[in-house]
């Protein structure tokens, strides 16, 4: 077939040569794509999350279930006793291969389908945590720092090159003070009044543990990793030099507050690369 397509320019012409049929709308090609997709998740949710253990034992037990009923059925015995104990072999794992039913139709569906439930919420409540974190690289480069950047986390070195220069009384860069919100520092907006470096981390450190908190409301389904990482980030030693004063305030933020800072960086790091790799799909 032969079509031509007018250009800007009435005078040029692109002329393309094909099948008709190529251009044409195919359901059936769109169907099975939309159906493999459903098949794909629908593997990854529910049956590759099963514990590869019981899923092992559970194989066992069909094939000792199918060996008793076909291939070794009206056989006589091997030995005396032989077949009271190949018959409770068979009881046993015919009663396993029931609760395995019952616990993936009960236990197991109900919680994989809480656990998708969820998905959008950690990653809403994850980034909140990674912006902040974002707040406080760009201001230690002195900037808004954006994600695609090619060097976006900074290393030791460049942490403790620019808390050379900051003093916790010092304004943070771009961070406002007279409207910003209190329980999440990530979201301020720009104002006359800036806010410090000991305001600004303080805040973080609250909103940080409160959104940590609200995670903690679905623990019973969160993925031991992801769990893990909330934790380190909790429990860790972050932002303690706020507590010192009189004497013991360090001129500069390199002192104590370089190794803290680059520590609560790499852990928000990993629960972001986390995140993108669980909950992003």
């Amino acid at each position: 077939m032969l079509v031509l397509c007018p250009s800007l320019r009435a005078a040029d012409w692109c002329v393309w040569i094909g099948n008709s049929r190529s251009l044409a709308y195919n359901p059936h090609v769109d169907r099975y794509t939309a159906l493999r997709q459903r098949a794909k998740g629908f593997w990854f949710v529910y049956i590759a999350s099963l514990d590869p253990t019981l899923a092992v034992l559970v194989i066992c037990c069909g094939l000792v279930i199918a060996a008793h009923d076909g291939f070794f059925a009206g056989r006589p015995e091997l030995f005396s006793g032989s077949a009271m104990l190949w018959d409770w072999l068979y009881r046993l794992s015919f009663a396993f291969a029931a609760s395995f039913i019952f616990y993936v139709v009960v236990v197991h569906v109900k919680r994989q389908r809480d656990k998708e439930s969820i998905r959008d919420f950690l990653f809403k409540k994850t980034d909140r945590r990674c912006e902040a974190a974002r707040k406080l690289i760009g201001g230690l480069r002195g900037g808004n720092v954006m994600k695609y950047e090619r060097h976006y986390y900074p290393s030791y070195e460049e942490v403790k090159g620019l808390c050379e220069h900051i003093t916790l009384d010092d304004p943070v860069p771009l961070i406002p003070f007279e409207t910003m919100v209190l329980h999440d520092p990530a979201s301020l907006i720009s104002s006359a009044e800036r806010v410090s470096w000991r305001q600004f981390m303080t805040l973080l450190k609250d909103s940080s543990r409160r959104e940590i908190t609200s995670i903690y409301a679905v623990s019973h389904l969160l993925a031991t990793a992801y769990l893990a990482l909330l934790m380190v980030v909790d429990l860790g030693p972050n932002f303690e030099f706020l507590q010192m004063g009189g004497y013991l305030t360090p001129p500069n933020l390199s002192y104590f507050a370089a190794d803290q800072i680059y520590d609560y960086i790499e852990k928000v790091r990993a629960l972001e690369q986390y995140s993108e790799r669980t909950f992003s799909g």
